[in-house]
């Protein structure tokens, strides 16, 4: 029986690494919940846009922590953390940013890069 590749890392997954994996996911979804309540209550008070950089710079965080732990990372949320964080800072800034044309050129590229870079068998 073979091992278990891990998606982002093509190592072998352990089940150490699938719970320290599952243990960062569980703390992103937290903070994300309480991060998005928090701004909902002082909504009258809060900027436009900063719920965008929140979540943008709490993706990209995540990735950086996995990429440390040696857990790899996540194109996509790396890809949707720089965008969010892009179109936050454009909408505090008050630039328009096409967010929809950019995450479909993005995750475009993503699609196609990703069968590119695996290594052939």
């Amino acid at each position: 029986m073979s091992a278990t590749l891990h998606p982002h890392t093509g190592r072998p997954e352990t089940d150490e690494t699938r719970r320290e994996t599952n243990r960062l996911d569980s703390i992103g979804w937290g903070l994300f919940l309480v991060m998005t309540g928090g701004l909902l209550l002082f909504s009258s008070i809060v900027p436009s846009g900063t719920w965008l950089v929140a979540t943008g710079i709490l993706l990209l965080a995540l990735n950086a922590v996995r990429h440390f732990r040696g857990l790899g990372f996540s194109l996509f949320t790396l890809i949707l953390g720089a965008l969010a964080l892009a179109a936050g800072l454009a909408d505090l800034a008050h630039v328009g940013f096409p967010i929809f044309a950019v995450a479909l050129v993005a995750f475009g590229i993503a699609v196609l890069v990703k069968p590119m870079t695996k290594e052939r068998e």
